[in-house]
């Protein structure tokens, strides 16, 4: 159980989330009161045009567009060296961290 639990917080925080999870629950910052870190990343934000009209049109079938688009976003980001941080909906967050 603890390992499905801890597979959901890395897909939904990302690695940025999961790295602050391990840290905040194992690592010397765990009393409260710790401190931040400062992290130099690009962020992109992208979604699917128009849809609101998709799902009217689409209706329960929705989900395999979008899960089909986010599977080309995730590869395109992920082989140019970036990570999905988050999907919600019709929306993509994605993370770029510099060399």
């Amino acid at each position: 159980v603890l390992i499905k639990l801890a597979k959901l917080l890395q897909q939904a925080y990302g690695a940025a989330g999961a790295k602050l999870i391990r840290n905040t629950l194992v690592g010397p910052d765990a009393a409260a009161g710790m401190s931040g870190n400062i992290v130099n990343a690009f962020f992109g934000f992208c979604d699917i045009r128009n849809f609101t009209d998709l799902t009217e049109v689409l209706q329960n079938d929705v989900m395999k567009v979008v899960n089909s688009v986010a599977g080309h976003v995730h590869r395109a980001v992920t082989a140019s060296e970036g990570f999905p941080n988050k999907n919600i909906g019709d929306a993509f967050l994605l993370v770029w961290k510099p060399a």
